[in-house]
C-alpha cells in the first residue's frame, strides 16, 4: 500500500483549472477512469467529500476530455 507522500494529489478543481475545463468535465471524466482502475484517486483525510486525484492522472483526463 503506498504512503500518500509518494504521490502527488490534486483536487478535481485543481485539475479543472490546469486544463481550463469546467469541473463537470472533469468529474465526468473521473467517474469513468477511476472505477476502470485507469487513475488513481483517493479520499481526502481532512474531507471526506472531496476526491483527490493522483497528479499522474492529468495527462490522461486531458486525453480524455479533449480526445488524444
Amino acid at each position: 500500500h503506498e504512503k500518500m507522500a509518494d504521490t502527488e494529489w490534486l483536487t478535481q478543481a485543481q485539475i479543472a483549472e490546469q486544463l481550463n475545463v469546467p469541473i463537470d468535465r472533469v468529474r465526468q471524466a473521473v467517474s469513468v477512469l477511476a472505477p476502470a482502475g485507469i487513475i488513481k484517486t483517493s479520499s481526502n483525510p481532512l474531507d471526506k467529500r472531496y476526491l483527490l486525484v493522483d497528479s499522474k492522472a492529468v495527462p490522461i483526463i486531458r486525453s480524455s476530455i479533449f480526445g488524444a
